[in-house]
């Protein structure tokens, strides 16, 4: 529900947010992992989404929040979203990398983790690219299944 409240204080209207239009990178970023998650041990999946999702640059969520809140007068309310991230990275990322060095101990665990670190990556920026030209109404989307 948080992120429901943001996009509420964005302006979605309930049509919106009961039959979305999203980036059609963003559905297959979605599909890719959970196809990620069914194709490879748990370490791969875990190692990728969060070394590669919560491996972040310090602060970014302090920031971020500052930048919604001047900009457009978001309440704490409406940025709990991203109040309720902060730290994750911390709490998510870095047991994750105790879990490569003890148990990636092979070249190919290791290679498997490298390869599916980089797919993570490459899927993401293509869904945050997506995402973004959606926002902007460059492309119309597509409509999400609920």
């Amino acid at each position: 529900m948080l992120s429901r409240r943001l996009a509420e204080a964005f302006g979605a209207t309930t049509e919106e947010l009961t039959h979305p239009h999203v980036a059609q990178a963003a559905i297959d970023y979605v599909n890719w992992v959970i196809e990620l998650g069914r194709r490879e041990y748990g370490l791969v999946t875990l190692a990728a989404m969060s070394i590669g999702g919560e491996s972040r640059r310090e602060n970014s969520m302090e920031r971020l929040v500052k930048a919604l809140s001047e900009k457009y007068g978001l309440s704490r309310q409406a940025l709990e979203f991203f109040y309720a991230h902060m730290g994750e990275a911390e709490a998510h990322g870095d047991p994750v990398y105790n879990f490569v060095r003890e148990y990636a101990t092979t070249p190919e665990r290791q290679e498997k983790i490298r390869t599916a670190l980089q797919g993570w990556c490459e899927k993401f920026r293509a869904a945050q690219e997506g995402i973004f030209r959606v926002a902007m109404g460059v492309d119309e989307g597509v409509e999400a299944a609920l």
